[in-house]
């Protein structure tokens, strides 16, 4: 539902572009906020909870609304471990969460919010949770 969190044992993926990819790492730009962004965009992946992590994936790309490139990557992260590290090495000790926010279009859309706010740190720290570098396009 809604406005409800993720729960810290699931996974979520963030559209990285190639941009920000630097051959097998990601640079803390591709977990900034992008322009008009108040938020970080997300997918969970266990929106498709009786999918296999491949499927996952497939359902994901599907509706994706940006344009994907050869390049771009998908970020996958597991929630509570993510959520754990900022806080623990954050020197002002911010808290981030992610919180479903899916529509008809993209079901399985979620936000990355922080508190009070998400500073270029919080990126730099999300960054060293990434579990995985799935390609954006099949």
């Amino acid at each position: 539902m809604n406005g409800e969190p993720i729960p810290d044992s699931d996974h979520v993926l963030r559209h990285v572009k190639a941009r920000f990819v630097q051959g097998e790492d990601i640079d803390g730009g591709g977990f900034r906020l992008r322009e008009g962004e108040h938020a970080l965009s997300f997918n969970w992946m266990e929106y498709y909870r009786d999918c296999t992590p491949d499927e996952q994936l497939q359902l994901i790309r599907k509706p994706f609304p940006l344009k994907l490139n050869k390049k771009d990557k998908f970020a996958k992260l597991h929630v509570g471990s993510t959520k754990q590290h900022v806080r623990a090495e954050h020197p002002e000790n911010k808290v981030i969460d992610f919180i479903e926010d899916g529509d008809g279009q993209v079901p399985s859309h979620c936000l990355m919010t922080g508190e009070p706010d998400i500073d270029d740190m919080m990126a730099d720290l999300v960054t060293d949770c990434v579990l995985e570098k799935l390609p954006a396009i099949s």
